[in-house]
């Protein structure tokens, strides 16, 4: 089991239960929002979370629940966070087919002259304004690239993330939406956890 995984719970009544991934938006970001990752997956078994992963402390994480409604896990998500840590922010939650489906999707992975550490996925919370869209589309911005899928960014960043003109933060402004960015690797481990998991 990866290093980073920092809580696990699994037993054989919860196995046939939906996987999911849930993205925390701006959690443990320069010392502000501190969230404990390993507290927060013990506090999910009120909302009925069973097999609860956690990977590093940027708010990932993996679970299974008896619900198909993925709205009404996001709201309870965030009132659970809200009520037990007394941290206000985002949840983004998807099934793991979706979620595997972003991952492999990835247009930039095709190309082998790219470093898989420039590489990263926005996601959004809600699909942005068609028109907002469109003024994207058509800045042009020296060292990123990027895709637009519905509710997720695919970002090339060439001189890496530290020195990238579209960061998050520049995106919810110009989108009028909120996001949670994560980098290649984090998405394609977690799709592995997913994968890995029956369910």
């Amino acid at each position: 089991m990866d290093e980073d995984i920092n809580y696990y719970i699994n037993s054989p009544e919860n196995i046939l239960m939906p996987n999911y991934v849930a993205l925390l938006r701006a959690v443990n970001v320069s010392g502000k929002n501190r969230l404990k990752m390993k507290e927060l997956a013990a506090n999910m078994a009120v909302m009925g979370a069973q097999g609860v992963q956690t990977y590093i402390q940027s708010g990932n994480l993996v679970f299974r629940h008896k619900s198909s409604d993925v709205q009404e896990l996001k709201l309870a998500m965030e009132q659970l966070i809200l009520d037990k840590h007394q941290v206000s922010t985002v949840v983004m939650i998807f099934t793991a087919e979706k979620f595997c489906k972003i991952s492999t999707s990835n247009p930039y992975l095709n190309n082998q002259e790219i470093d898989e550490k420039q590489l990263g996925v926005v996601f959004l919370e809600e699909r942005p304004d068609s028109g907002a869209i469109e003024l994207l589309k058509r800045s042009d911005f020296e060292n990123e690239s990027f895709e637009i899928h519905d509710t997720h960014i695919y970002l090339h960043c060439r001189r890496g993330f530290g020195r990238a003109v579209v960061t998050n933060n520049f995106l919810e402004k110009r989108l009028g939406v909120k996001a949670t960015t994560r980098n290649a690797r984090t998405v394609r481990t977690l799709s592995g956890f997913v994968r890995a998991e029956p369910g």
